[in-house]
């Protein structure tokens, strides 16, 4: 695991001494040094969007072959100018770092914010970055040549929008566990709307629909999780939702996310659909929205069963450490405000 003799990072532009990283991002500074200790080892944090956040143990070898699964997928495997604007505390910031060192990359660190994209300059060949950050930065995407998204899933509005930009845009699909994306899906239109693997991975799915990963060499022979998918074949799915969010209504099991894209699609609203206690049907589906809608929200093209029974207005979406969405604590609050 050689490190690339042309990597570096920068800071506004200009060269940045590991001494300056230590001051002024020392979670870089940190995982660096982690990276070059003694240890085959790195300590990772899930970001605890489906549950409590928990401890990882990944191999650095298993990082550094995924690294090089990302640079030969996307070709990237030569010195190149990269942005880092995701937090090096967790996995997905960690990776851009390692791919950065494989690739010979010269990595721009940038503070983490959801208007990065405004706030440095020049034109880079690679990014990382969440829905939040494409959104506020859409006029700055074709300064990009090739531009990976993950942390949420990609809207039915942003994607229409990205759809129209000529950069090489990519949803992404992974977890801490599998050391950060494993499958890419290129948003453009016309699109089937298909994950497809990286280099060898392979998937099954198990008999409640839930994605199974054969990943090898990621230290992955048979990862059951809990994301419901329409299996295609051995290196392609479409993904449906969580099973960890699946609301049983009345004994109808409602996928949210696809209701949400649904909703978004028809009404151009883009909200969230929890689940929180009844009595008579022991979960019923509530949409939350960040704000009071324009129109009477009237959601006849959905099934009667799929239709949500109460639209609740907060002024924020409560999210994770890591910027994405706290489903149960959005439902806490929707049960609040209802009770």
């Amino acid at each position: 695991m050689t490190i690339h003799p042309e990597f570096k990072l920068t800071h506004k532009n200009r060269a940045i001494t590991r001494e300056e990283v230590s001051v002024q991002f020392p979670e870089v500074a940190q995982f660096l040094e982690e990276w070059s200790n003694e240890h085959t080892y790195i300590t990772l944090q899930t970001s605890g969007s489906t549950g409590v956040p928990k401890k990882v143990v990944i191999e650095k070898s298993v990082m550094w072959h995924s690294a090089g699964a990302t640079l030969k997928a996307l070709d990237l495997d030569r010195p190149l100018r990269a942005l880092l604007a995701l937090s090096a505390s967790y996995i997905a910031g960690k990776m851009m770092l390692v791919r950065a060192m494989r690739g010979g990359w010269t990595l721009e660190i940038a503070a983490v914010s959801s208007n990065v994209l405004s706030e440095v300059e020049g034109e880079f060949s690679f990014a990382a970055l969440v829905p939040m950050q494409v959104e506020a930065g859409l006029h700055h995407l074709l300064k990009y040549g090739v531009i990976i998204i993950g942390g949420a899933p990609v809207g039915v509005s942003l994607r229409k929008k990205l759809e129209q930009v000529d950069s090489a845009i990519y949803e992404t699909y992974g977890m801490t566990e599998t050391v950060s994306h494993i499958a890419i899906k290129k948003i453009e239109s016309g699109g089937k709307n298909l994950f497809h693997a990286l280099p060898g991975v392979h998937f099954s799915a198990n008999e409640n629909d839930c994605l199974v990963i054969h990943a090898p060499e990621w230290n992955q022979s048979n990862l059951v999780t809990t994301d419901v998918v329409e299996w295609v074949s051995p290196t392609t799915f479409r993904w449906l939702g969580r099973a960890d969010f699946v609301i049983n209504s009345g004994g109808v099991k409602i996928h949210p996310e696809e209701v949400e894209t649904t909703i978004e699609r028809n009404l151009g609203i883009h909200g969230f659909l929890v689940g929180i206690p009844d009595e008579t049907m022991g979960m019923k589906a509530v949409f939350v929205v960040d704000e009071e809608p324009s129109i009477p929200l009237d959601f006849d093209f959905l099934s009667p069963y799929h239709r949500p029974k109460e639209v609740v207005v907060i002024s924020t979406f409560p999210r994770t450490a890591t910027d994405k969405i706290d489903r149960r604590a959005l439902a806490d609050h929707a049960a609040r405000d209802l009770a």
